[in-house]
């Protein structure tokens, strides 16, 4: 499931950019939910874990680019920012920020639009054109001309080599293995003839991988 939230004072604006939202994953027929807060303050106490963000940076009690950095401590939402000032753009920009769009502009609920068909496609592997979310997948195995992607929901059989789907992953991914790629966001530990995830799930490795392993753990850690 993708999370989302929409965190603006403005109850009209929050109203048309559910209604976007909601429009745009039925449209790619997502397993998703919208959650909608009037400041800050409310977004933090709820502790839900977010996938993107659309935040508003003036608002009582805490500001966006404030929230943003609380967020960031926690856990790794991507935010939108929008404003209606252009003062604050390059404060707000940073890790995993989007995009920062002036809530004045007449088309901004179209920047919008793109911004998050972008997300989806990048953040998605497509199956049949359904999207299955990157999050949830652990590792892909190589079977014959077919991969096998392992995720937490359930497990796909595509008719694609693992070199094609390799192509299609971000940094979050790395080969292990000519037969396996895995997910570092589920990486647990690593010694010098295997590696195990967070599932408790282990995979042989071959002499002299662990160096390399460790080497590109530590790229996706400090990039992160």
């Amino acid at each position: 499931m993708i999370k989302l939230a929409i965190t603006d004072d403005n109850p009209i604006i929050r109203e048309e950019l559910y209604h976007l939202l909601f429009h745009l994953c039925e449209d790619y027929s997502l397993d998703y939910s919208i959650d909608l807060y009037e400041n800050g303050d409310q977004l933090l106490h709820s502790k839900t874990q977010y996938d993107l963000i659309i935040l508003d940076i003036e608002m009582d009690k805490i500001n966006g680019i404030e929230v943003k950095n609380n967020l960031l401590s926690l856990y790794q939402p991507y935010i939108i920012f929008l404003s209606g000032y252009r003062d604050k753009i390059l404060e707000a920009f940073g890790q995993n920020v989007l995009a920062y769009i002036d809530k004045n502009d007449s088309d901004y609920q179209s920047k919008i639009k793109n911004i998050f068909k972008s997300y989806i496609d990048k953040s998605n592997i497509f199956i049949d054109d359904i999207p299955v979310s990157l999050n949830t997948v652990y590792c892909l195995e190589a079977s014959s001309s077919y991969t096998i992607i392992h995720s937490y929901t359930k497990d796909y059989l595509v008719r694609k080599t693992l070199k094609e789907l390799e192509n299609k992953l971000d940094y979050r991914f790395y080969r292990i293995h000519r037969s396996y790629i895995i997910n570092f966001n589920y990486f647990k530990s690593l010694n010098h003839n295997s590696i195990t995830l967070t599932n408790n799930l282990s995979f042989k490795i071959t002499r002299g991988k662990s160096k390399a392993i460790k080497e590109a753990y530590f790229l996706f850690v400090k990039g992160k």
